[in-house]
């Protein structure tokens, strides 16, 4: 019979998952007061605005992207401005979008002291909550590919 090798990385999510979920459960007032205060003081989404730039902008930068060479117009060299512009922009929207959902259903739902969303049931706030975290970690997880990306390619794009 063959012998199996446990998997590090599984044992090490379990222990850890295991510390936290308790920890969670002592401490959920405090978390969820630290993630108000990162919500509304702006620091959150500023920096993730300042890594999205930065990702997008360095990728757009150092490494070659031949996608808009076969689109008239952008068949120059200049294409990369458009592409680091637009990058920035549906990314930054993404997320800044996600950040502000996130901030009033974790203010009306948690706290309750306001109302972001009138006439909203349960089942929508908790629909909005599941799709903005999606969105938030689908675009900070997209440009951390483009700064992973730019970090590990090669051939430099163009001349400074």
């Amino acid at each position: 019979m063959k012998k199996r090798k446990i998997n590090g990385k599984v044992l090490l999510t379990v222990i850890l998952l295991s510390i936290l979920a308790p920890l969670v459960q002592l401490y959920l007032k405090e978390i969820m007061s630290v993630i108000r205060w990162l919500l509304e003081s702006g620091i959150l989404k500023s920096g993730v605005m300042i890594f999205i730039f930065v990702s997008t902008s360095c990728h757009s930068f150092f490494v070659e992207d031949s996608n808009l060479n076969d689109v008239p117009l952008f068949n120059s060299h200049m294409h990369w401005i458009l592409d680091a512009l637009l990058n920035f922009a549906t990314y930054a929207a993404v997320s800044s979008t996600a950040l502000s959902l996130l901030k009033g259903i974790v203010v009306q739902h948690y706290f309750q002291d306001a109302v972001y969303f009138n006439d909203f049931s349960s089942y929508d706030i908790y629909s909005m909550l599941g799709v903005s975290c999606l969105l938030l970690w689908f675009s900070v997880f997209k440009t951390a590919q483009l700064i992973k990306e730019a970090l590990f390619y090669s051939p430099i794009k163009r001349q400074v």
